[in-house]
């Protein structure tokens, strides 16, 4: 995914993104990869959207709520606001690259990177500032994504036309879905092997919450898929894809998200 798109697609879907609470249920999976949070900590939401992983943290140590500190970042001018306008005590919201981090070396106890470092332009340099501001026996909790279920949209129609062909694998390199990708840009970041555990999670996202996100990749996906394909093929494809849409609206169904999460410690 090219990094002024995501940028963009952000900014249009920040208002409605997670608004059911599906990716929030991977957000309370991946606090339990990292030690216990407490007053002391300085936490860092690094690629933060709409603060799903700040209100996380926020509900799961309410008794600390007056002196935690947690900042939460996003090149995404967007997302931001959607976090200031909770109006969270002790979080401070900023618009920031995360692979040009404006912090001090050694800053954060926790470091969380949720579905978001595979959209980096240089994801080593993303895992780099992550280690780089990371305390000493600090964790980094870093997720990529290893299935998605909204795929299949796109690959239906695509099998309407050119079945033999073979699928369409998604927005990102195919190598994403692979623990490997995910483990080596850690490393090449400044984590020893050694020091990175993985494992997955997952939670599932109603077809109906998915229109906004749909039509915002609709295009860009079509022609990655029909690059090389002639113009009657290429409106084949768009009515197929039309047809796929409104049957989605029509039955409900839910797309499957499942994460790579790699907790890292410095």
């Amino acid at each position: 995914m090219e990094a002024q798109f995501a940028a963009e697609h952000f900014d249009k879907v920040a208002a409605t993104y997670d608004s059911d609470n599906r990716i929030s249920k991977i957000a309370h999976d991946l606090l339990a990869l990292a030690p216990p949070i407490s007053a002391t900590s300085v936490v860092l939401d690094n690629a933060c959207g709409p603060g799903i992983i700040t209100g996380e943290v926020r509900k799961q140590n309410a008794s600390a709520d007056e002196h935690l500190r947690i900042y939460a970042t996003d090149i995404s001018p967007g997302m931001i606001e959607q976090v200031r306008e909770k109006n969270w005590p002790g979080v401070e919201a900023i618009v920031m690259d995360a692979q040009e981090l404006a912090f001090a070396e050694n800053t954060f106890t926790h470091s969380f990177t949720n579905l978001g470092i595979f959209m980096f332009p240089d994801p080593e340099k993303g895992a780099a500032e992550i280690y780089r501001t990371l305390k000493p026996g600090g964790v980094a909790v870093i997720t990529s994504l290893k299935q998605v279920g909204w795929i299949r949209i796109f690959q239906n129609a695509q099998r309407t036309v050119r079945p033999e062909a073979p699928l369409w694998k998604g927005l990102l390199a195919e190598e994403w879905s692979t623990r490997r990708k995910l483990e080596s840009v850690i490393q090449a970041g400044g984590f020893s092997a050694d020091s990175i555990d993985v494992t997955t999670a997952g939670s599932s996202i109603p077809g109906n919450m998915m229109g906004g996100f749909l039509d915002s990749i609709k295009d860009i996906a079509t022609s990655m898929i029909t690059q090389d394909w002639s113009e009657d093929e290429k409106r084949q494809f768009e009515a197929a894809l039309a047809g796929e849409f409104r049957a989605l609206k029509a039955i409900p169904q839910d797309f499957e998200i499942i994460t790579w999460a790699a907790g890292a410690r410095k």
